[in-house]
């Protein structure tokens, strides 16, 4: 239970100074041959002030605080961040922001809660960052290996992109072989079962399977490398020849047992 209400969200021109807070501040005039100036937009249906609302929903998004956050959505009256958002499409990121806040608290159960919360609310799935970047993405990016398996579970199911590349060249299938942690395999068969082509290339030509192999061929490869191997073949991975499929599995072997 939270200590108290998170504090009201200032209406259209409050926030200035001590002096007169919360007062809608009056428009200057137009001189005569001006235009006047077109009023800010707000956001829902109680004229809240974008810049005050989107701090409030980036912070208690970041600190993966769904109780404050359904507060603050519901005091102002938001059924669709999508639709009653739209002039904050391009700086309030609720979903790309909730998954960078789990660097801050590192707790799965609080970032998977402000998901499904902004997702209750009508977040845009389908939303880039700057770098181009989807939510699926963004979570193979930042979320820890305990982390993305239900993380991604939550975003696919709720219809996140698998087939968007970044400014990068990179789709998230791209994204997790170059990583290449325990649960990659998992992930790689997650992605796959939602539509990701096994056999996309990145910007510079390389395949799931080419990135794999450069990295077999440079010792990179983990000892669950075999489990990789296995789950890109079984994918329908795309293979120049059976002499590949044979020097990854004995280069596979060899590491796991250096």
């Amino acid at each position: 239970m939270m200590d108290g209400k998170p504090p009201p969200l200032s209406v259209e021109g409050g926030g200035g100074g001590a002096e007169g807070e919360g007062k809608p501040s009056p428009r200057p005039k137009a001189k005569r041959g001006e235009e006047a100036t077109p009023q800010r937009s707000t956001i829902g249906p109680h004229n809240i002030e974008p810049l005050v609302f989107a701090e409030r929903v980036s912070a208690a998004t970041i600190e993966g605080n769904s109780i404050a956050l359904s507060k603050i959505l519901h005091k102002a009256g938001i059924r669709s961040l999508k639709e009653d958002c739209a002039s904050l499409r391009s700086s309030l990121l609720p979903l790309h922001r909730a998954v960078s806040g789990f660097h801050f608290h590192g707790n799965k159960r609080l970032l998977v809660s402000t998901l499904v919360t902004l997702l209750n609310y009508g977040a845009d799935i389908a939303q880039c960052d700057h770098y181009g970047n989807t939510i699926t993405a963004k979570a193979i990016q930042t979320c820890t290996n305990s982390a993305v398996l239900p993380v991604l579970k939550l975003l696919l199911k709720s219809g996140a992109p698998v087939g968007v590349a970044n400014s990068e060249g990179d789709m998230p299938i791209h994204a997790e072989m170059k990583r290449l942690r325990r649960d990659s395999a998992a992930v790689v068969e997650l992605l796959v079962a939602y539509g990701a082509d096994i056999n996309a290339a990145d910007r510079f030509g390389d395949t799931p399977w080419k990135i794999f192999m450069k990295q077999v061929s440079s010792g990179k490869v983990p000892p669950y490398g075999a489990k990789m191997l296995r789950t890109l073949l079984e994918s329908g991975s795309a293979i120049s020849s059976a002499a590949d499929v044979n020097a990854a599995e004995a280069l596979v072997a060899r590491q796991a047992t250096a």
